[in-house]
């Protein structure tokens, strides 16, 4: 691939691609297509309004939607005039929208749907450098504003004498190192920050992603994550760059249907997807038969092996091959077809991917790539991949990319795909590189004697409790919310005698399980509150204390009565833990835990659970 940067790419394959489809959407219930030639048509006509609406180089274009071919044309469209793309979160507040308009100085804002136009003309607050808001959505607004303007509107605007030959002409002023997008990190602490990419960074992972991978235009991905977060936008990037299929999943909570439409070869996901089909499938065996357990584990250790054989080039025997094959139809390709039965690897990142999870689905035939990166390294620092992997690790370290280790155990990088700073925050930036020009990731982590890397935690996250333990609360809420009765867990204790959790049950299966024993909640906040429910919680966690120290364990926990979500800023749109943010709106409940414990008591003395 000779491609310089991003646009070059993307006109590459319109070009080649003529009638076949491009991407897909879900449009009055059913799956549409958009061919290369539509796709193409639509990232020309919109780059065109862009130069007519003033749109120069440098020039900030924010996007605030879900998943659509419209995100995507835009991002292109921006990037074809030399403009710098913002994507912003679909579920962030209002609040976080304007303050990453103002920062950014964007001079137009495309957004989803009519609620999201009408919050941003209703709010004082909006900066004057924003001219228009163009919205995806036809649906007549109840009062009308200047710079609104629907989506197939502003594209009729393309038309104009001499627009085609700026645009040819613009389409040739692209650089490599042209800064082409800002992406606000959702972070775990602190307000966003906006990281400069520019097009060597971007291009840096398509070139990493093809010496590790193999993808060809048969492909289907289903964009399942936002794609305002560089790991789904870049894998975008990369697929269309093989000019596989593209289907957009505007609502997470329908991938699992939509899984069984698109029957994708790739997808890119956070280990909690994974993690819960499979706290799904140990559930089920649990409640199963004696024999079908041991079918099962049998199943699992047959299919290891043949993957196992295949990898190393081994041969495979008449025996192995008739016992793979009798494991694979009775028990193997049913976890397979969960993800639509077509899955030829699946990438995870965001978090730590438990090491059994990974052996899991390995063993029924599913290559799951786990890597590690950050938005500020475009995103991808090291990955697995089929041909070289460690089950636990986060890979090796991509081509072009260093990977140090600092003396405190940080993971230091440098290379092309680490960004050029934070956009208007000179402080942020002397913080996050050193002397050398190291960019400091923040995590903790460990390079073995091969070369893989091992994340172990966050370095600001790391739990130090009043007896001077240092505790990793992301490891602690990986197992325990592996749990298929536990939603999510979000552990604290920094400077506490022991670690205490914020506990949100999955509400359907524990009302599953006390209906069968003819126990019926009217409510969440009822369920929460029964002692029965405490004690039911506590016996599942207690299954996993034997994974970690005594000073590690969670000695008293509460359970909330809905779940931890993004618009309230407790958790990043990919599942991650905004500790400072939950401490501060459950202070007094996190507070009433260690009360009820005696203050501050003797650390790893049994302290007990309590609701």
């Amino acid at each position: 691939m000779s491609d310089r940067h991003i646009v070059q790419m993307i006109r590459r394959q319109i070009e080649s691609g003529g009638a076949r489809p491009a991407v897909h959407f879900v449009k009055d219930g059913a799956w549409q297509a958009l061919s290369w030639q539509e796709y193409g048509q639509a990232i020309s006509s919109l780059a065109k309004c862009l130069m007519r609406a003033g749109v120069g180089a440098s020039a900030a274009v924010a996007i605030w939607a879900e998943n659509s071919p419209e995100w995507s044309i835009t991002d292109y469209a921006v990037m074809s005039v030399r403009g710098v793309t913002v994507p912003i979160y679909a579920t962030s507040s209002i609040d976080q929208v304007i303050y990453i308009l103002k920062d950014a100085e964007a001079v137009i804002c495309f957004v989803s749907n009519v609620n999201k136009a009408e919050r941003l003309l209703q709010s004082s607050q909006l900066p004057k450098t924003l001219l228009k808001i163009v919205c995806f959505e036809p649906i007549p607004l109840t009062s009308h504003d200047a710079r609104l303007v629907f989506w197939k509107d502003f594209l009729q605007e393309a038309e104009g004498h001499g627009v085609d030959e700026v645009l040819k002409e613009r389409l040739g002023q692209v650089q490599h190192d042209d800064l082409c997008t800002i992406i606000y990190t959702s972070g775990t602490t602190g307000e966003p920050k906006g990281v400069m990419l520019n097009h060597d960074n971007l291009m840096s992972q398509l070139t990493a992603l093809n010496a590790r991978f193999d993808l060809s235009d048969r492909d289907r991905e289903l964009a399942f994550l936002p794609l305002s977060h560089a790991y789904g936008r870049v894998s975008g990037y990369w697929v269309q760059s093989h000019g596989a299929k593209v289907y957009y999943c505007d609502d997470p909570k329908k991938v699992v249907s939509y899984l069984q439409d698109v029957r994708p070869t790739f997808m890119v996901g956070v280990p909690r997807l994974y993690e819960k089909i499979y706290a799904a499938a140990q559930h089920r065996l649990q409640s199963a038969s004696l024999l079908k357990k041991k079918l099962f584990a049998w199943a699992l250790g047959v299919g290891m092996n043949q993957h196992r054989s295949r990898l190393h080039g081994e041969s495979i025997g008449a025996f192995q091959g008739i016992q793979y094959a009798l494991a694979d139809k009775l028990v193997l390709l049913k976890v397979r077809q969960l993800l639509g039965g077509s899955i030829r690897f699946l990438s995870a990142g965001g978090a730590p991917l438990a090491k059994e999870i990974e052996e899991f689905f390995f063993s029924c035939g599913i290559f799951i790539a786990q890597g590690y990166g950050l938005t500020e390294t475009s995103p991808t620092i090291s990955c697995n991949s089929p041909g070289s992997f460690r089950f636990g690790s986060t890979g090796k370290p991509i081509p072009g990319c260093e990977v140090r280790i600092a003396d405190d155990g940080e993971v230091l990088v440098k290379g092309i795909n680490v960004t050029q700073g934070y956009f208007h925050k000179p402080l942020a930036n002397q913080e996050a590189f050193d002397s050398e020009g190291w960019f400091h990731t923040g995590d903790i982590g460990r390079l073995d004697n091969d070369g893989f890397l091992f994340i172990t935690d966050r370095k600001k996250e790391l739990i130090v409790t009043a007896g001077g333990k240092k505790v990793a609360p992301q490891l602690i809420e990986k197992y325990l919310g592996g749990d298929f009765y536990i939603d999510q867990v979000a552990c604290m204790g920094d400077r506490r005698a022991y670690i205490s959790a914020l506990v949100v049950p999955n509400f359907e299966a524990v009302e599953t399980y006390f209906k069968e024993q003819g126990i019926h909640f009217p409510g969440p906040a009822v369920m929460v509150a029964d002692a029965r429910v405490v004690a039911f919680i506590q016996s599942r966690m207690d299954e996993y204390a034997v994974r970690f120290a005594d000073f590690e364990r969670v000695k008293s926990f509460r359970l909330l009565p809905e779940p931890l979500s993004i618009e309230k800023g407790e958790i990043t749109p990919t599942f991650k833990i905004r500790r400072k943010v939950v401490e501060a709106h459950y202070a007094s409940l996190i507070e009433s835990m260690y009360r009820a414990q005696g203050g501050q008591g003797s650390e790893g003395s049994p302290q007990g659970r309590e609701s």
